[in-house]
C-alpha cells in the first residue's frame, strides 16, 4: 500500500496489516487489522450498517492517519468472506521463536481464518530474503523458518509459494537495489512489484 503498487494506490483494498503497519508472529492470531476509509466504504457496501459496526472499531492511529477503523482478523473475514488470502509472515519472529511456537502461532490464524470463511482460499507465501546489508538476521533463519511455512501448508492441505528462492541474487542475498538499504528487511516499490510479479506467476484467481 505504502508504495501504491497494487490497484487502488494507498486506497488498495488488497492488503491487511495490522494496526500499527505489522503483523508480528507471536501474536498474530490476536491482533487487529487497520482498516482505511476505502475498505471501509467497500464493506460497507456489501453488508448491512448494523452488523459491520458489530466489526469495526474507530481508532486514532497517530502513526498512520489513513487507518480509520480497527477489526479481529476473524470478524473481518466472517464479514468480507474473501475469496483468496495470500499471508505473508514470520519475518517478525523466525529468529527469534522456536519451531513449535512459531507453527502453533500461525497454525491458529489458519484455523481461525478458516472457521470465519470456510470457503476462502488460503495460500502461505514464503519470508523474502534479506540483503547484504541486513545486520539483524540472517538468510539462513529465514530459510529455516519458510521449511516451518511449508511444513505448516502440508499439515493443513493449503498452498505454499516459495517466492523467497526466485528473489535471491546469485549468491543468495536480496538485490540490495530492491531493498531499503538501511536495514536490508523492507523493500522498496521495485522490490515489491517483483514480488508481486512472483505470487501471481504462481497462483491463478478462480
Amino acid at each position: 500500500r505504502y508504495y501504491e503498487v497494487l490497484p487502488g494506490g494507498k486506497n488498495t483494498l488488497s492488503v491487511w496489516s495490522g494496526v500499527d503497519g505489522t503483523l508480528s508472529m507471536w501474536d498474530v492470531s490476536r491482533k487487529e487489522i487497520g482498516i482505511t476509509q476505502a475498505m471501509y466504504d467497500s464493506y460497507l457496501q456489501s453488508k448491512s450498517i448494523e452488523i459491520s459496526n458489530d466489526i469495526f472499531r474507530q481508532t486514532d492511529n497517530k502513526k498512520n492517519h489513513s487507518i480509520k477503523f480497527a477489526a479481529r482478523i476473524g470478524d473481518l473475514c466472517r464479514c468480507v468472506n474473501p475469496g483468496c488470502i495470500v499471508i505473508t509472515l514470520g519475518i517478525n519472529g523466525c529468529a527469534c521463536m522456536t519451531e513449535e511456537d512459531f507453527k502453533a502461532e500461525y497454525s491458529a490464524l489458519i484455523d481461525m481464518i478458516h472457521s470465519a470463511s470456510p470457503q476462502t482460499r488460503i495460500i502461505l507465501n514464503s519470508i523474502y530474503p534479506v540483503s547484504r546489508e541486513c545486520r539483524s538476521l540472517s538468510n539462513s533463519d529465514i530459510d529455516r523458518a519458510n521449511e516451518w511455512i511449508a511444513d505448516i501448508a502440508s499439515y493443513h492441505s493449503i498452498e505454499f509459494i516459495d517466492t523467497n528462492k526466485n528473489l535471491k541474487d546469485n549468491e543468495g542475498f536480496a538485490p540490495s537495489e530492491l531493498v531499503d538499504t538501511t536495514d536490508g528487511i523492507h523493500w522498496n516499490r521495485a522490490g515489491y512489484a517483483r514480488v508481486i510479479r512472483q505470487i501471481c506467476s504462481k497462483i491463478t484467481l478462480e
